[in-house]
């Protein structure tokens, strides 16, 4: 597939931006990358979308990101300290997939493609990454979750955790061999 007639930006070893640029794609690989019209001739033919009046760049990522808390955004007026203790402890397992459900929709509006997403809501440890990945795969999105180990809460939850990034990291090597 060509992708043309867009804002080319390339991030890379010589970073590029060609007003009329445009892209091909492979199977999951770019193939090339140049003008349109370089494009369009090299590869007649192929089914084409033309991203004219857009940008076509590599995804970005979020090194650091806590999806579920989307929902708490406003509140307090950004006011991080008026906001209550504990409030990660309201969610369920619904409510973070449909948070992160949010994020996700709001990442890929952002051009981000690849989250670092560290849990943290802590009466819903076990299966709450599944909650995370559940909708971070069907956005498309590409991502490392993990629960936050930590004994801020009591020496159990963090043994909780740990268990519960075990059990993530154990389902998620089965589905990848």
């Amino acid at each position: 597939m060509l992708i043309v007639h867009g804002t080319l930006i390339t991030l890379g070893k010589s970073d590029q931006l060609i007003q009329d640029g445009g892209l091909r794609v492979t199977g999951d690989l770019i193939t090339a990358v140049g003008p349109s019209e370089e494009l369009l001739g090299r590869y007649s033919g192929e089914e084409t979308l033309h991203a004219a009046g857009m940008l076509i760049m590599p995804g970005l990522i979020d090194a650091h990101t806590h999806t579920h808390r989307i929902i708490f955004r406003g509140a307090a007026d950004g006011r991080e300290d008026q906001l209550p203790r504990g409030r990660d402890a309201l969610l369920d397992y619904e409510t973070i997939r449909y948070a992160t459900l949010a994020h996700c929709i709001e990442a890929l509006r952002s051009g981000v493609t690849t989250l670092f997403h560290e849990q943290t809501a802590a009466q819903t440890t076990h299966l709450s990454l599944d909650a995370v990945a559940e909708p971070i795969l069907q956005a498309g999105l590409r991502a490392m979750i993990c629960y936050q180990v930590s004994d801020r809460v009591s020496p159990s939850h963090a043994r909780q955790a740990v268990e519960e990034n075990a059990r993530f990291a154990g389902r998620s090597t089965r589905k990848s061999s």
